[in-house]
């Protein structure tokens, strides 16, 4: 594992922007083994989700198919606990796993993130391989669930913006 730079860290972090966080996520997601991401970003009236992830299960989870993203959503809206990729996690409907294995988004975790004003985000790290294990997953999990409260707190922003999104994308 790379390690990040202060650099890298201080563009993510000065950027009040979505998109360049999001762009600057991508670089430090390969630090640390990954090889893309879904964010997605919710409250009772508004949403983004955004994912660099291949087509067309990418452009799936872009689209907000709920075949894609319920199994993610649906966890993340009720638990702040991270989920482990597996077989298991998606067996609603069965076809989603299959698919992220067509196209190599199988291995990864979801890590959910709730604020107290009951909006929540998550962000989906993902990778072809190796696997992830439950201690990469402990070793790791930390700078993940870092990165979803910066990405929250942005999106979040985004929605009190008066001159901002009102409602869902």
């Amino acid at each position: 594992m790379d390690h990040w730079t202060t650099e890298q860290l201080r563009q993510l972090v000065c950027s009040k922007d979505l998109d360049s966080q999001l762009a600057q996520l991508e670089k430090l997601l390969r630090c640390l083994g990954f090889d893309c991401y879904a964010f997605s970003f919710t409250t009772p009236t508004f949403s983004i989700t955004q994912s660099n992830c291949p087509n067309p299960w990418g452009e799936s989870y872009r689209r907000h198919e709920p075949a894609v993203v319920e199994p993610l959503l649906a966890h993340s809206r009720h638990s702040s606990f991270p989920l482990l990729w597996t077989p298991e996690a998606f067996t609603s409907p069965p076809e989603l796993w299959a698919g992220a294995q067509d196209h190599g988004v199988c291995l990864g975790w979801t890590q959910p993130f709730h604020d107290e004003h009951g909006r929540f985000s998550s962000l989906s790290v993902v990778r072809q391989h190796p696997p992830v294990t439950v201690n990469e997953l402990y070793s790791k999990g930390a700078a993940v669930l870092w990165l979803v409260q910066v990405l929250h707190a942005t999106a979040a922003a985004l929605v009190n913006d008066p001159q901002g999104p009102s409602s869902s994308e």
